[in-house]
């Protein structure tokens, strides 16, 4: 399983648990608040992914892994087609900082 999927499966995981945001009336057209609503959730499952995969040689470029995720996510919620491209990319840089290459 790529990092890409554990982020987006540990995201959809942490929706179906957390309800206490369904219950907030919302202003914003629908489709918008469920598309930022796994954003929001996506962060969050970025950091627990990240933080179950230590150690990393280089653990300095983390916080430029966690945006590229991050920019993935948000990418990929408006072009799915973008999906095999990002995941790519990402277990490159991935593999990059975890081995240290």
């Amino acid at each position: 399983m790529t990092l890409l999927r554990e982020v987006i499966d540990y995201a959809k995981e942490l929706m179906k648990t957390n309800t206490l945001v369904d219950s907030i009336s919302c202003h914003i057209p629908i489709a918008d608040y469920y598309r930022n609503r796994f954003i929001i959730f996506a962060k969050h499952a970025i950091r627990h992914v990240l933080n179950k995969h230590k150690p990393y040689a280089k653990w300095r470029e983390l916080p430029y892994l966690s945006s590229l995720i991050s920019s993935a996510i948000m990418n990929i919620a408006t072009k799915p087609e973008m999906y095999s491209y990002w995941e790519s990319l990402i277990e490159e840089k991935f593999n990059e900082i975890k081995e240290g290459t």
